[in-house]
């Protein structure tokens, strides 16, 4: 399991942790096992750490996996051969000189569970949604891990975790699995969202070959006085679920979702490492300013279109 470690001083600060898995193929193992200091190259280091392996949100406590997984560290080819905390840091007021000791307490064990684990993010996994929120508006997105993705599935997954995440617009969030047309579940909901209080919730479903899982967002902008955009930042939003899952699938598939091309002005489903498997020509429409409420774009790729809607 994984028990997050805040330093008093300068936790206020802490956005949020990424711990990533680092394949055996990587070839910063051995400078990081052989150097000392720093390395800015964050994105030569994280193309060998393409998967999550857990996250920390304010208000999580820590994680614990079921008895029967895990997830696998090792030497062998296809073993997580080190792992890459990443801390995301908050700091509006630009206070000089601190120091941050935060991370992570990882719980090991020499005794292989009888499944390895793995994480599965849906709704928008790369952030790439272009949508420009006006201020004072209402934005409602969904997005669709449809079954054209999910039905190249080469077995069961059994999923544990759900840890929904959004930004501080962000008002509801929500995951529903479908299967032959039919809503057979809610994945996971959180109705009132404060990003003061996230979790790590327990699930138990199992996702079938040709299920569909879509991811409901809905923000309020009505306290900001300039635009939201989707990224990175802490002013940017997001809209994804990381689940939580067994047994791993042996391509390590990591995302299934939104995406936007920039190059190609098309939205592209993705199931595995951003691996395109569906495209749409349409392109992602912006909501007109001049609304006072907003219902935001309707993500809908297995019809192959984009719409928004009143």
């Amino acid at each position: 399991g994984f028990e997050p470690i805040l330093n008093n001083a300068t936790a206020a600060r802490v956005h949020h942790f990424v711990l990533r898995f680092c394949s055996a193929a990587s070839p910063w193992f051995n400078f990081f096992l052989n150097e000392t200091g720093d390395h800015d190259d964050a994105a030569a280091i994280e193309g060998y750490c393409p998967g999550q392996l857990w996250g920390w949100a304010p208000g999580m406590s820590p994680y614990a996996l079921p008895d029967v997984a895990g997830f696998r560290v090792g030497s062998d080819a296809d073993d997580f051969k080190f792992l890459n905390l990443e801390i995301h840091y908050d700091n509006p007021d630009q206070t000089a000189g601190l120091i941050d000791t935060s991370g992570v307490r990882i719980f090991y064990t020499r005794n292989l569970r009888t499944h390895d684990a793995a994480v599965l993010t849906v709704g928008d996994p790369y952030v790439t949604n272009p949508t420009v929120m006006q201020p004072k508006s209402i934005y409602k997105f969904e997005y669709d891990c449809p079954e054209v993705a999910t039905e190249i599935l080469p077995q069961d997954l059994y999923f544990f975790g759900s840890f929904l995440h959004m930004h501080s617009t962000g008002k509801q969030i929500w995951t529903t699995q479908w299967r032959n047309g039919s809503m057979i579940s809610t994945v996971n909901r959180i109705d009132f969202w404060d990003f003061g209080f996230q979790q790590t919730t327990t699930t138990n479903f199992v996702l079938k070959a040709g299920d569909r899982l879509n991811t409901h967002c809905i923000f309020n902008t009505k306290d900001r006085s300039s635009v939201t955009t989707f990224g990175m930042a802490s002013q940017n939003e997001m809209c994804m679920n990381f689940m939580t899952y067994y047994p791993r699938l042996p391509q390590q598939y990591d995302a299934c979702g939104y995406a936007w091309d920039d190059q190609n002005n098309i939205t592209v489903t993705m199931m595995g490492l951003g691996q395109p498997i569906f495209e749409s020509g349409m392109p992602l429409p912006n909501p007109s300013p001049n609304r006072s409420s907003i219902a935001g774009c309707h993500l809908l790729w297995i019809i192959c279109r984009n719409l928004c809607r009143r």
